[in-house]
């Protein structure tokens, strides 16, 4: 029998921040989530705090928005 690999935790993002950090770059969500190659209704669920965003993801908004992903954490 087959066990599956333990569960990853979910990386801790700050919703408010990421809006912040765009907000701050003129940026709207549709622009941003151009950029991190996402939909707009990920974006979205992003910053609301309705879905998560995984590592490569994290990373891809953080380069758009020229900062670092622990930016975009909470702490």
């Amino acid at each position: 029998m087959q066990t599956r690999p333990p569960r990853k935790r979910p990386i801790d993002q700050d919703p408010a921040a990421i809006r912040h950090r765009r907000l701050s770059a003129a940026m709207e969500q549709k622009q941003l989530a151009s950029a991190a190659n996402i939909s707009t209704t990920h974006m979205s669920n992003i910053e609301r705090g309705k879905s998560s965003a995984g590592p490569d993801v994290l990373f891809r908004i953080a380069t758009a928005l020229d900062c670092q992903v622990k930016d975009l954490l909470a702490t």
